[in-house]
């Protein structure tokens, strides 16, 4: 049961919206506002895809917030200001497109049963191409990263407003939420409810170039591997020049030149990467986490109708 003065922040990406055109605003408020006295929508966009037509009609509906970045940003990033922002006790990530409204209070109950998280997974659908490249993909980054990550999680979702601090400061995995969730390490559940839309040739070109930051989450982890990497490289190198000077004393007949040839080769690639391992183990235990662009607010309009009280909610001391 939701406590009286709880506070719900709902989040969304206005590219989902773009992207479905079933999607009523009117409709969500109103069973929005049915079921949680006080709330909030949150709208965020990059610059270049909202127009003052959506804004004027999004701003109709009452409690909602229209934000806009500075600059482009990819969704994770988007997703993640939208914690920023929110002042919810409980804020709902919630994508339209693939999941029903109803979904919103299912997984704020879940959360009120003690739940830090609670995801929305999608139900079982045809194997695919794209299916199956996605959870190689998935495989690795949980490799890569040592967290397992779940490749049924979909984008909607409830977080604790403890769950939100965390996130907000932990410094790995700052470009995929996923890893954020998972670096977390907060007591979570999934629900089944949503369902994967369909995708064209331009989202999944887009996926493939933003699985590159995906990967790059990680930074430290993928210097380790390459560190190990280089490892391998340095004593098989250095193993050749074994094998070089066995067929040189035993062999009957060698190619004139091919032993300094071998040798010169195998010694200055196997210091190369010696010098490659040193380095990628002294970068790895020094990053904190990937450079990336800092996001500003360029704008901020909201409306909002919550009572005169609303700035009394939520305190726990009055001087």
């Amino acid at each position: 049961m939701l406590e009286a003065n709880a506070v719900i922040s709902i989040g969304m990406l206005y590219s989902s919206l773009k992207n479905c055109p079933a999607f009523d605003s009117g409709g969500l408020h109103s069973y929005v506002a049915s079921r949680f006295k006080y709330y909030e929508i949150i709208v965020i966009a990059n610059p270049a895809e909202f127009s003052p037509a959506d804004e004027d009609k999004l701003l109709n509906s009452p409690n909602t917030r229209i934000v806009v970045l500075n600059n482009a940003a990819p969704d994770d990033i988007l997703r993640k200001k939208i914690f920023e922002l929110a002042i919810g006790d409980y804020v709902v990530l919630y994508d339209p497109c693939e999941t029903p409204k109803e979904m919103i209070e299912r997984v704020i109950d879940s959360n009120m049963d003690g739940y830090d998280f609670t995801g929305v997974i999608y139900g079982k659908s045809r194997l695919s191409l794209y299916a199956m490249l996605s959870r190689l993909f998935f495989l690795f980054v949980s490799k890569l990263s040592g967290f397992r990550l779940d490749g049924k999680l979909s984008y909607t979702g409830c977080y604790s407003r403890a769950l939100i601090e965390v996130i907000n400061t932990t410094e790995f995995g700052q470009n995929y939420l996923r890893l954020l969730l998972a670096a977390a390490g907060f007591k979570s559940t999934t629900i089944e409810g949503a369902s994967r839309s369909a995708r064209s040739l331009s989202q999944i070109f887009s996926r493939l170039g933003g699985s590159l930051d995906i990967i790059g989450s990680a930074p430290h982890r993928l210097l380790q591997l390459t560190s190990w990497l280089s490892l391998g490289a340095c004593s098989g190198n250095f193993l050749y020049i074994g094998y070089v000077v066995v067929m040189w004393l035993f062999a009957p007949h060698i190619q004139p030149g091919w032993t300094t040839t071998s040798l010169t080769q195998s010694f200055f690639l196997g210091i190369l990467f010696f010098a490659l391992f040193v380095f990628s183990c002294i970068f790895s235990s020094q990053l904190g986490k990937k450079a990336q662009t800092r996001f500003s607010i360029a704008r901020d309009d909201s409306r909002s109708e919550f009572i005169s009280s609303f700035n009394t909610l939520n305190v726990t001391d009055k001087q």
